[in-house]
């Protein structure tokens, strides 16, 4: 047989098959199998259409109404510093929150403001706000009955009289627990909240 036939044949069969040299398959680079790019995270959801939005910067006021006279004169009316974010709705009815800021709280969780319709309520009902305004005193706000009707285009200054209950301590800040600042607040039928968008 022709040698040099041979040769080439056997160099033609390494190039078409490598396992007719004896080669290993898997020392062979195989081509990139394309990966499947990653699933993107589903973002939230937007808000809804809101029919008031009151997403923003506001003050927000508590003024004592009558009754309630252990609440010294002075501290009878408390302005914080609002910053109001949509938060979640139910049937007809919108909830924000407002983080308060601008005091000294022993406790204050977010403010829930409940939009339904027109109506706009702020509630307290199962909250309550613990101010420190001076070392050793204590006010508490708690409540939260009252609505104020609104029109989405005016949304400068909202407010309404609504049923407060408050609480004055003066004492450590044990004394003044919340557990203590909770237990016999006084009633007032005639106290008013106010938001005043800034």
């Amino acid at each position: 047989m022709n040698t040099r036939f041979v040769t080439w044949t056997i160099v033609a069969m390494c190039l078409t098959g490598v396992a007719a040299c004896g080669s290993d398959s898997s020392s062979i680079p195989l081509a990139p199998t394309p990966s499947t790019p990653p699933v993107a995270p589903t973002p939230p959801a937007p808000p809804p259409t809101l029919a008031v939005d009151l997403t923003g910067n506001y003050t927000l006021t508590f003024e004592v109404g009558s009754g309630c006279g252990e609440v010294p004169e002075e501290l009878r009316i408390r302005t914080y510093q609002a910053r109001i974010e949509y938060d979640r709705s139910y049937g007809s009815t919108d909830t924000f929150a407002a983080a308060l800021s601008g005091a000294a709280f022993h406790s204050s969780s977010p403010v829930l403001i409940n939009v339904t319709g027109n109506s706009v309520h702020v509630d307290l009902s199962d909250n309550v706000i613990v101010e420190e305004p001076s070392p050793r005193t204590y006010v508490a706000i708690s409540g939260g009955d009252g609505v104020a009707s609104v029109q989405p285009t005016q949304l400068s200054t909202i407010s309404t009289s609504f049923t407060g209950h408050f609480k004055y301590c003066a004492g450590t800040q044990n004394q003044c627990s919340i557990d203590a600042m909770v237990r016999g607040m006084c009633r007032s039928e005639n106290s008013r909240w106010t938001l005043t968008r800034r």
